[in-house]
């Protein structure tokens, strides 16, 4: 449960700071949540710590490219 809750915390603390300035925070749910199961299933199966949620830092917005997450979660992406 801690690898769960140390990406979730990750991913929480990567909102907070785009939240505090004056525009509105545009989030992509689905594509947040997707990077976090990713790491969370890379990690607890695989031990392998993929980083993309580490790596998304302040890029969760709609405009971000996908094409900037690694080769993992765009394999998972398409089964999704």
């Amino acid at each position: 449960m801690k690898v769960v809750f140390d990406l979730a915390g990750q991913l929480a603390d990567s909102w907070e700071n785009p939240a505090a300035s004056e525009e509105p925070l545009v989030v992509d749910v689905l594509e947040s949540t997707l990077q976090l199961t990713v790491d969370v299933l890379c990690k607890v199966a695989f031990s392998f710590d993929l980083g993309s949620v580490a790596a998304a830092k302040g890029k969760f917005f709609s405009s971000s490219s996908s094409s900037d997450n690694p080769p993992v979660y765009q394999a998972f992406k398409l089964v999704l």
